[in-house]
């Protein structure tokens, strides 16, 4: 009889919800679930969605790192990175499977971003969204820890010169 309720629809969102460590992800296929015919279907969706958010996400940071570097050529050439991650063909293997990964590097790239406008405007709004970001990103990957120290170093860095923030938070990102 369990078996039977297993294979049941109802038994599958209880098995998505219930049993995976992935909280965040599985909530995520089982609203679009609502929507969509089958749980693959919901879980390839977020993995696209969340594969075209990190590359927006990759383009908007890189534009801000350039900005203080090469502030006339920054969209020019902030336009590189994006452009070779969407053409890479690992990444694009990848954002179309089920898989966390995506997501998760899209709600990191996502919470560094407000992070860095929270250090260039002083902002503390941009600091709610990037911790709502790397609290979502927690409770999909559990390596999303790793960024606590990233928001609490960062917002402590709000009375150093832009050029010397972006540094350090580019460093913090990157370790």
């Amino acid at each position: 009889q369990a078996d039977h309720f297993a294979n049941t629809p109802m038994g599958e969102w209880f098995n998505l919800i219930i049993g995976l460590s992935k909280p965040f992800y599985s909530l995520l296929m089982a609203i679009l679930s609502m929507l969509s015919l089958h749980l693959e279907t919901a879980g390839i969706i977020v993995s696209v969605a969340s594969g075209a958010v990190t590359v927006i996400m990759t383009g908007l940071l890189s534009y801000r790192v350039l900005q203080t570097s090469h502030p006339k050529n920054a969209l020019k050439y902030s336009l590189i990175a994006p452009w070779l991650l969407a053409l890479h063909p690992f990444f694009i293997d990848y954002s179309g499977r089920i898989f966390t990964e995506s997501l998760f590097c899209a709600l990191s790239l996502t919470g560094v971003y407000f992070l860095s406008q929270m250090a260039n405007s002083g902002n503390k709004r941009f600091a709610l969204l990037a911790g709502i970001c790397f609290g979502c990103g927690l409770l999909t990957r559990e390596i999303g820890i790793v960024f606590l120290p990233l928001a609490f170093v960062s917002v402590f860095l709000g009375n150093q010169p832009v050029k010397r923030r972006m540094i350090l938070l580019a460093v913090l990102v990157s370790v």
